[in-house]
C-alpha cells in the first residue's frame, strides 16, 4: 500500500488560462527552503498552457496539477487549485505576472514570523498608517487572504 506524501507547509494555487508564454521556473527559483507546493491550475487553456505545465512538473516535483476542462473563471480556478491543496498554509497568486512569485513567499514568511499566525488574516505592514488590524480564524486551514507587503 503507497504511503501518502508528507504534508507541505504552504501551498501556493496558480490559476493559469492560456499563459503558456508566463509560466516558468520562477517558483523553482524562490522555492529555496520553504516546504512547498505548487498547484498549477490549467483553467481550460486553449494554448500550450497543459504542454508547459507537464514540462515544469517533469523537472520539479514540488509541482502538481490540476486541470479545468471548461474555464469557469479565476475564482473557479482558485477553488480547484485549493480542493486539490495538501498544505497547511493556502495561498494563490497570479500566473500573469501580476505578483512576483518572491513577494508570496516574502508574505507567507512575514505571516508565520508571527506569534500566532494562525490567528492574521490580514496585517498592514506600513509602519507610518498606524492601521495594524488583525483578524481572528478559528483554523489555520481557512486563511483566504494574503498579508499586504509594504512596497517601498
Amino acid at each position: 500500500m503507497p504511503s501518502n506524501p508528507p504534508t507541505p507547509l504552504l501551498s501556493v494555487v496558480l490559476p493559469c488560462y492560456n499563459e503558456a508564454r508566463n509560466l516558468g521556473d520562477r517558483y523553482a527559483a524562490v522555492k529555496e527552503d520553504v516546504d512547498l507546493e505548487l498547484i498549477m491550475v490549467d483553467n481550460g487553456s486553449k494554448d500550450d498552457t497543459p504542454a508547459v505545465m507537464a514540462a515544469l512538473v517533469a523537472n520539479h516535483p514540488f509541482i502538481r496539477c490540476v486541470r479545468v476542462v471548461q474555464n469557469q473563471g479565476y475564482g473557479d480556478g482558485i477553488r480547484q487549485g485549493l480542493l486539490a491543496a495538501r498544505g497547511t498554509w493556502l495561498a494563490w497568486s497570479h500566473a500573469d505576472l501580476q505578483t512576483d512569485p518572491a513577494d508570496v513567499i516574502r508574505a507567507f514568511r512575514i505571516l508565520h514570523a508571527q506569534s500566532a499566525p494562525e490567528r492574521v488574516l490580514q496585517r498592514n505592514l506600513d509602519q507610518s498608517a498606524g492601521d495594524h488590524t488583525g483578524v481572528r480564524l478559528k483554523k489555520p486551514r481557512s486563511l483566504s487572504a494574503a498579508v499586504e507587503l509594504d512596497s517601498s
